[in-house]
């Protein structure tokens, strides 16, 4: 029964039959199924991901396998609702259900409980999936049920389970308005998106940000509901007359045409006779290829139109990332604009399903092979209008994106001021020197935008040949895509050639329905016929996953590969790993044991607090609260139980080799923890003995806590105990506590206050200071720390170590913070799991030795600089020489970029491409700190020295020597060199005629604050100090008035902290900036002269 024959059933005549409701049902079952399978498949698959990380986090992977069941429900209802009414127009079924007595209820009702019930079933299977894979119910048994508002499964449900019925009520709509499956799940889907999207931003707490926080769509649930349902109230309405045949002229004059169209098709025999006429009575090729382009652009014009729409916000997106901040595009590793490409693949893999669908509804095919039409004139006819058009509109978008990058970099130009070029401090760039990197980070994102467009309209046109149903075609498309989005990103991330890598696949899913197409036209289903079109995309994509090796190898040549032309690189690295095998002694390790064996022995502070009497002014579990007579009687206590301890390991520390074995995390918190805790009895024995007068004890405590940090230190890592958290408002990061070299602050500062004991003596001081010569002269190489961490770096790379970056037991979630996790934390821990999956293929595990080794030999190059520095080899440079060293080293490390010749590498840096040994080579060592801090520490050492001649001076001559000099050669052997200065340190001996202010700048309001002073040198006393790296200088300020720095000074004297002046009084400031140790001052106070 066709339209002109079926009688008009009007709305109100509808029965409700259960009959024709079942088999209607059993018709949509039928339909579905495949659909549903595939979708199951897919879900169960992204399920199983996480079995492949190495340490997933039990919450984040169960949250995982929650949201995915849902999200896959949500989706597949999307799918299933527009394919419901859709689909019969697609297959030519709507008349005979228009000429069924049985009416629209059974039907309408039939379908969408089908639909329904397979969401369900598939929500279903997914969660029961999920729980026998590892369980989603974690803590929800324990806990008796009780969802948390704060629980990640809490909010999936709140985002993904109203979805469902907008995927019924939107999916059914469009399948009610429109005649083709695939627009109408693609409308559905957006159209939900975009409403979802107003709610949040209408009734969430953030206007502006409404859009990305669960708590917005918490907030509009209720609202998502009531629109829901009304939308599917709409639906009912619309179901009533959908299969009322219409009797206007415009339909009648179209069933004509559909008649005649179907009744001008033969059968399959005539159709293989037709195509099989000599070529010399067929068209021309020309002459065929007009009426086809023309027919593709009638049939595909609305469509397009769809996906333009849809497409826009993206391409709008990423061609205003060319308008933003010019600096923005001269930082590696260029995921910039990749990352706002990837969602643009998706519009143009639905291009792609797009291209053979209006041929492949109803099998319209079929009257082109009647016709004779030339199978690669056909191909050629759709892929003229559809790639002809997309190509058309990417190049207005680029157009729109170099005139955004010209203005950017004008501006910038134009009108950014000197202060902008200033990255770090002593580092001037001009914007010329960012060129080369913007130009490498724009073609870039260029390749990564035509390729991904590319790849998804190939992935695309090739589902639409190979798959009839609509919505089968898209799916498969999307899933091709999100695959080649996922290959462009690790392209992007190992910086391999979008054109070597993509094009060859590109090109082989377009030859393949190049081949395809005359089997296609001829409805040819054998084996054979796809193996031409299989072919064409397996050869290409074996072809370049196999180049992939080589590549990524070739980027970081071996470095015994430029041994031939330089030759120091090898034999520096061999050198160096030779000399730290050779300190690796038996007598080395036998005084690593010996100190262990002392550390166990000794009484720890808790045993001894436990013993004291309550005080129930102080917490038990600490020693902070404790004062007075109590804290005397503690420190008695500690020092009298460990006294023998204390005596063995200052006879310990006298031998000269050590070697603990090396340390990795585990041994981080209990052999080096026992050894801090023993070298801090050592340390508060030479306290107790200083505060008792005992001066020659103290001496041999404050010595051997250097020789036993020493020790510790010798052979090992840069970086030893657990990360901490430390945040910003502006940034979240691990970093690690440097410990190379060991030695604090506060353990130099001792020698200082023991010389400035009542009961001190010149001569005492003197022995004093050759001791300290012979500990300092004992310090290990810096080379060793370097070598020790590329032992440990090669022993991850080799997986017999746990990296840091994925250990669980080094992750922590931030103070404060509720069980929820950021996504950026979930993305991160996600993107580490992935760089040590890559790490176990053979060549990203060669490539990481490589980088290793190369990146080693930098730092010792590096170190050996500075050691050469120190050593006064290069000391005729000046200290302007080590500062420029140290902030390019830095500036580099920051900017993830490499140092040439003084100029910025126009690309990545190809060592930073292996994330894994990057990552973990981030985490543990900073040689650029650990170089500024060994610098800082040498001019401790020495100035410290000065320090104590200084005092011993005063005790032999009642006062300050007038300049340094006087200390040649009663006192020391010679001045020793200021690292951040010329000659040696500065000294005035007479003092300032005002008091001197130590403290540093509070970097919020670029003023000084009372709270920052740490320290107050009255008017006519000695100063002695250094200017540090950044080279400051004592500045003259006024309180409460205009100081030479250009700044407000509203500097409070508080004469309850120790400092003493009036307002109007002229002080001296200088910034010993002890927040970034790196960077201030050093100032060595002296006892006053009286």
């Amino acid at each position: 029964m066709n339209a002109s024959t079926a009688p008009s059933v009007r709305p109100s005549a509808a029965r409700f039959n259960l009959p024709v409701v079942g088999r209607c049902a059993w018709k949509e079952y039928r339909q579905l199924r495949a659909f549903w399978l595939a979708l199951a498949g897919l879900a169960v698959g992204v399920q199983l991901a996480p079995l492949f990380l190495v340490t997933p986090d039990p919450e984040i992977v169960a949250s995982w396998r929650f949201g995915v069941a849902w999200g896959a429900a949500a989706l597949y209802l999307f799918g299933a609702a527009a394919t419901l009414f859709a689909t019969e127009h697609e297959e030519e079924t709507y008349d005979f259900l228009a000429g069924l007595p049985a009416g629209w209820a059974p039907l309408f009702w039939g379908k969408v409980a089908c639909a329904a019930v397979s969401a369900v079933g598939l929500l279903g299977a997914l969660l029961l999936t999920g729980y026998l894979t590892g369980g989603w119910l974690t803590g929800y048994v324990a806990g008796g049920w009780q969802w948390s508002p704060t629980d990640p499964r809490y909010r999936v449900l709140i985002v993904l389970a109203p979805a469902l019925l907008e995927g019924l009520a939107w999916g059914t709509f469009f399948s009610l308005t429109t005649r083709r499956p695939l627009m109408a799940a693609v409308l559905a889907i957006a159209t939900a998106s975009l409403c979802v999207c107003w709610l949040n931003a209408v009734f969430g707490e953030s206007r502006a940000l409404g859009l990305v926080f669960v708590e917005s769509y918490q907030a509009s649930l209720v609202p998502r509901m009531m629109l829901a349902t009304a939308v599917f109230l709409i639906d009912v309405w619309l179901a009533r007359w959908w299969l009322t045949v219409d009797r206007s002229p415009i339909a009648a004059l179209a069933g004509r045409l559909q008649r005649a169209r179907a009744a001008a098709a033969p059968g399959a025999t005539a159709l293989v006779d037709e195509y099989a006429k000599p070529a010399d009575k067929r068209p021309g090729w020309l002459a065929q290829l007009r009426p086809l382009i023309w027919q593709t652009w009638r049939e595909s014009r609305w469509t397009m139109a769809v996906l333009i729409a849809l497409a826009i916000p993206a391409a709008v997106l990423w061609a205003g990332l060319f308008f933003t901040d010019f600096y923005a595009w001269s930082r590696p590793p260029g995921f910039l604009g990749v990352s706002v490409t990837i969602p643009l693949i998706i519009p143009a893999a639905l291009a792609g399903a797009c291209v053979f669908q209006a041929d492949q509804r109803r099998r319209r095919y079929h009257f082109l092979a009647d016709r004779a039409a030339r199978p690669h004139c056909v191909w050629f006819a759709r892929h003229a209008v559809w790639l002809g058009l997309g190509s058309a509109l990417a190049t207005v978008v680029v157009a729109i994106s170099l005139v955004g990058i010209t203005m950017s970099t004008w501006w910038t130009v134009a009108y950014s001021s000197p202060e902008r070029f200033y990255y770090h401090p002593g580092v001037e760039l001009h914007w010329r020197d960012f060129i080369p990197s913007i130009v490498y980070q724009v073609a870039r994102a260029y390749g990564a935008f035509f390729f991904a467009l590319l790849s998804g309209y190939g992935a695309g046109q090739l589902a639409s040949m190979l798959l009839r149903s609509g919505l089968l075609a898209g799916f498969l498309a999307v899933v091709l895509s999100i695959v080649m989005a996922a290959w462009i990103l690790i392209l992007t991330a190992w910086d391999l050639s979008y054109l070597l890598f993509i094009g060859p696949i590109v090109l082989g899913m377009l030859l393949a329905t190049s081949l395809r197409a005359p089997d296609w036209l001829l409805d040819r289903t054998t084996v054979w016929s796809y193996v031409k079109p299989l072919a064409a995309v397996v050869i290409p994509t074996v072809i370049v996953l196999a180049l992939v090796p080589s590549e990524r190898l070739n980027q970081v040549p071996a470095l015994s590969a430029r041994s031939a032309n330089e030759p120091g690189l090898q034999q520096m690295l061999n050198g160096s790993l030779a000399e730290w095998r050779a300190a690796d002694t038996p007598a080395a390790r036998e005084t690593a044991e010996r100190y262990l064996k002392l550390a166990y022995q000794m009484t720890s502070w808790g045993s001894i607090l436990s013993e004291m009497p309550a005080d129930p002014a102080h917490r038990r579990d600490a020693v902070v609260g404790l004062s007075g007579e109590l804290l005397t009687e503690f420190r008695r206590r500690y020092c009298e139980a460990n006294r023998d301890v204390v005596r063995q390991a200052i006879e310990v520390s006298k031998r000269r080799e050590c070697r603990f074995p090396l340390f990795g995390d585990d041994d981080d918190s209990l052999v080096r923890g026992r050894m801090e805790e023993l070298i801090g009895v050592v340390g508060s024995s030479g306290d107790w003995y200083l505060e008792g007068s005992d001066l020659e004890r103290a001496l041999e405590c404050f010595l051997a806590v250097l020789r036993m940090k020493a020790h510790i230190s010798s052979g090992q890592t840069t970086s030893f105990r657990v990360m901490q958290w430390r945040y910003g408002s502006d940034c979240n990061r691990w970093v690690p506590l440097v410990a190379c070299p060991p030695v604090r602050p506060s353990e130099l500062d001792r020698f200082a206050k023991w010389a400035a004991h009542k009961d001190q003596t010149a001569a005492r001081i003197k022995g004093a200071l050759a001791q300290l010569d012979e500990a300092h002269a004992a310090e290990p190489d810096p080379r060793g720390h370097v070598i020790a961490d590329y032992l440990l770096l090669r022993e991850v790379v080799e997986g017999k170590r746990m990296p840091r970056s994925i250990d669980p037991r080094r992750i922590r979630s931030r103070p404060g913070r509720d069980a929820v996790l950021d996504p950026r934390e979930i993305l991160e821990r996600s993107c580490w799991q992935l760089a040590y999956l890559a790490n176990r293929l053979p060549w990203e595990r060669e490539r990481s030795l490589r980088a290793l080794a190369w990146m080693t030999d930098v730092d010792l190059i590096s170190v050996q600089i500075v050691s050469s520095y120190l050593s006064g080899s290069l000391h005729n440079q000046g200290p302007e020489f080590l500062r420029q060293h140290l902030r390019m080293i830095r500036f580099a490390k920051e900017q993830n970029r490499s140092w040439v010749h003084g100029r910025l590498s126009g690309s990545v840096d190809w060592k930073r491409t292996s994330y894994l040994i990057m990552r973990e080579y981030d985490l543990r060592f900073r040689y650029v700190f650990v170089n500024e801090q060994f610098v800082r520490w040498v001019a401790r050492c020495r100035g410290l020295k000065l320090q104590l001649a200084l005092i011993a001076y005063r005790l032999d001559h009642a006062d300050y020597p007038p300049s340094l000099e006087d200390l040649v050669p009663e006192y020391l052997d010679q001045l020793p060199d200021d690292p951040y200065g010329e000659g040696t340190f500065q000294y005035e001996a007479a003092g300032l005629d005002g008091g001197l202010a130590v403290g540093r700048i509070d970097t919020r309001t670029q003023q000084y604050r009372s709270g920052t002073i740490r320290l107050y040198i009255p008017a006519h006393e000695p100063v002695l100090w250094s200017p540090g790296l950044e080279g400051f200088r004592i500045e003259k300020v006024t309180p409460f008035g205009q100081g030479q720095l250009g700044m407000p000074v509203p500097l409070q004297l508080d004469p309850g902290r120790g400092l003493e002046g009036t307002q109007g009084d002229a002080v001296y400031w200088l910034d010993a900036n002890e927040h970034d140790s790196f960077y201030g001052a050093l100032i060595f106070p002296l006892p006053p002269r009286n």
